[in-house]
């Protein structure tokens, strides 16, 4: 759902991810006439926050050789370190389409997003979070290096929505804890939910 239009534009309208706060939307589009082949989800940042990779050690070392680092381009979603899709085909541009195939919108995407960062005069682009291997492909063969990171993810065993109740679950995810863990735990959960008055709905 991160990449659906009505989540990014909840991002920009709620200023959370708008010029104002450092991300500057510039969407790229790929038009045929009226049909839409292809999307980037394109920011200019002038700083590296809520991106959930650390590049601010390479942000230094830029300044301290003259090169300006900010602004630069981030193609991928706010606040959002989930893997993905990043260059954006329309379905109906198949590998065995004649005349729009997917590989060929895959390059034009590239090229363009290439083309804005010369034209705007951007140190770089920063692609995160991108797992589709033919994507990943279109920007080696134009240049792009690849940056390998390492995410953690937690796999819950032990609640499983379907089965048991919020409450029953939650306990037994404390029981994998210490007690002093496990307080700690409950003292964090209170202070979102209780001091500060929120409610959380699952929509």
């Amino acid at each position: 759902p991160f990449l659906l239009h009505d989540w990014l534009r909840c991002l920009e309208e709620s200023n959370s991810a708008s010029s104002s706060n450092g991300w500057i939307p510039q969407h790229i589009l790929l038009y045929n006439n009226s049909t839409l082949l292809g999307a980037v989800p394109l920011y200019i940042k002038t700083h590296s926050m809520g991106e959930f990779i650390f590049d601010q050690s390479w942000a230094e070392i830029s300044y301290s050789a003259g090169i300006r680092y900010y602004p630069k381009v981030l193609v991928g979603v706010p606040f959002t370190p989930a893997s993905g899709s990043r260059l954006l085909v329309n379905p109906i541009c198949t590998e065995n389409d004649t005349q729009f195939p997917r590989n060929v919108v895959l390059k034009a995407l590239v090229k363009t997003l290439q083309q804005f960062v010369i034209d705007m005069k951007l140190s770089s682009i920063h692609v995160n979070f991108i797992e589709i291997q033919d994507e990943i492909d279109a920007l080696i063969n134009e240049g792009f290096h690849i940056r390998t990171s390492v995410q953690y993810h937690f796999q819950n065993d032990v609640f499983n929505g379907e089965t048991e109740g919020k409450t029953e679950g939650f306990e037994k995810y404390l029981s994998l804890f210490r007690a002093k863990k496990r307080t700690k735990i409950k003292r964090e959960r209170k202070s979102v939910y209780v001091d500060q008055n929120l409610t959380l709905k699952v929509v």
